[in-house]
């Protein structure tokens, strides 16, 4: 150790001796010698010690890239090098986040963002872009909108990235449309821009490129034909994609044959007016939708929020990004007349006392003991429910307490108690089983299994006979038309032809259904 410690001293004699007169400053003598790569390990040494960059530099080259050793040459680069304090940056937090975002620490995240500031401090502007794009996939939009306009240029790369800032945002004023026109020219200078322009056009997100259901290219958009017809709207360009997955999704369900679904297309998110109460349903002023519900042309209207949960209004459909293909399924279901069978919230109406005639084609709420001939009391609840002509006529929907033998045969026989239910071991019939709906009531709920389904939990399956049920019956329950939200939305704020216009739109989705049902009778 001391003849190290020797050598070392003997070098540094050695180098103030060489000195010229010139170049008599040691660090500027150093960084002279390390960048003609003229040097040896103790003027590398020597220059470390003196935290002179070059040094770093040097020494962060012969590291592999993410080593320790990397990492702490890399951290005392960045301090002066925008390079490095990018490169610091790419490290925690990669350029496209999502390919590691599961494996992605709150520290990580924390520090990368630290470093493309610091990157972006010492004038770098990839870092802009890189911390923009960041800022734009956590939803950040006016962080990632303030960086795009700081660069010093703009390219197609930040046209992309500013023009779904633009989309999210919302496009609804004239200045949202000229900002939006403004970036085409830079958009169509790269494929991903190219594409960019073909989703704008596609989506409708630029207003008047639809009325009356005619593209501004003159082609007539395909009209929904069947009968619970949808139209899915989103607010930014990933929401839209999503949308059209998950309808493509939806194909190979069980209820994919009784729906049909319009292209989807944009809403700016300034039009829509939506809220969320903790433990409620979201909730939205779907006065909003008239000004282009004429150019609307199914019964139902879904709609893609950035957040908030998933939920059915009448005719609307409300989901979150988040959600799965299971929990779309199990909204549009309830379009199609399914209720629930998780408990429903306490204040439910449909749970607030016994049904007088069939709601859904899942649930009746019933009493749950009955007097009188077994027959009598069979053919009057078979009325109530949805699935009757779905229930052998072996299969029992009613049963009696123990009762003695001998006692059983003298009682009167119009005084005969019966419960409802379907007993056990029929367990593989449809049948009238118990349903937790209405348990938060004091009502009892009932339904045609006994097993689980994507009613209960999203990612049980969804009964054949359950499909089986609306194809034979016709949708007998549908959900009303959207327009019937609109008039509802409007009922305290216009006048009464206003409303009128709703309502009348809505009963011409019933007697379409009407007739439709009408002739499917006549034919079969």
């Amino acid at each position: 150790m001391q003849i190290m410690l020797k050598s070392k001293v003997i070098i540094i004699m050695s180098l103030v001796v060489l000195l010229t007169s010139s170049s008599f400053f040691l660090p500027a003598y150093l960084v002279e010698k390390l960048q003609t790569a003229h040097f040896n390990d103790a003027q590398l040494f020597f220059a470390e010690k003196l935290s002179l960059p070059k040094a770093f530099e040097i020494k962060q080259s012969q590291q592999v890239v993410g080593s320790r050793q990397w990492l702490f040459y890399t951290t005392k680069l960045a301090k002066f090098k925008g390079q490095a304090a990018f490169d610091l940056a790419q490290f925690y937090l990669p350029k496209q986040p999502n390919v590691r975002q599961e494996n992605l620490t709150k520290a990580m995240i924390r520090k990368g963002v630290f470093w493309y500031k610091q990157a972006i401090r010492l004038e770098s502007e990839p870092a802009k872009l890189v911390l923009a794009n960041w800022y734009f996939s956590q939803d950040k939009l006016n962080k990632a909108n303030e960086l795009i306009n700081s660069l010093l240029q703009q390219t197609s790369e930040s046209a992309v990235l500013k023009t779904k800032i633009l989309i999210a945002k919302g496009v609804d004023s004239k200045s949202d449309i000229k900002k939006l026109t403004d970036q085409l020219v830079l958009l169509a200078l790269s494929e991903q821009g190219k594409l960019l322009i073909n989703a704008i056009q596609r989506y409708q997100i630029l207003p008047r490129l639809m009325r009356d259901n005619v593209s501004t290219d003159g082609k007539v958009l395909p009209v929904p034909l069947c009968t619970a017809s949808i139209q899915f709207f989103a607010t930014s360009l990933a929401d839209l994609y999503r949308s059209e997955q998950l309808i493509s999704q939806f194909k190979v369900h069980r209820l994919n044959e009784f729906v049909c679904f319009a292209p989807v297309r944009y809403r700016s998110i300034k039009k829509l007016k939506c809220y969320s109460k903790l433990g409620n349903a979201r909730q939205c002023d779907e006065s909003q939708w008239v000004d282009i519900a004429d150019n609307i042309p199914t019964r139902f209207v879904g709609i893609m929020l950035p957040h908030g949960g998933a939920n059915v209004h009448l005719g609307m459909l409300y989901i979150d990004r988040q959600d799965t293909s299971a929990v779309f399924a199990h909204e549009i279901s309830h379009l199609l007349g399914f209720i629930d069978e998780y408990p429903l919230p306490i204040n439910h109406h449909k749970c607030q006392q016994v049904q007088t005639q069939a709601f859904s084609e899942n649930i009746a709420v019933l009493k749950t003991v009955y007097f009188g001939k077994q027959t009598e009391v069979r053919a009057n609840i078979l009325h109530q429910l949805a699935w009757a002509k779905h229930i052998k006529n072996t299969t029992p929907i009613l049963y009696r307490k123990d009762v003695d033998k001998d006692e059983d045969k003298d009682e009167d026989k119009d005084k005969q108690a019966w419960f409802l239910g379907t007993p056990k071991e029929y367990n593989n019939q449809v049948g009238v089983f118990v349903s937790e709906s209405c348990d938060n009531t004091a009502q009892q709920a009932f339904k045609p299994v006994l097993f689980q389904t994507q009613l209960r939990y999203y990612e049980k399956p969804f009964p054949e006979v359950y499909s089986r049920i609306i194809r034979e019956d016709g949708l007998a329950f549908l959900m009303p038309s959207f327009h019937y939200n609109l008039a509802l939305a409007l009922l305290n704020h216009e006048s009464s032809s206003s409303v009128k216009k709703w309502l009348d739109k809505a009963a011409s989705f019933e007697y379409k259904n009407r007739r439709k049902k009408q002739i499917l009778t006549a034919t079969f």
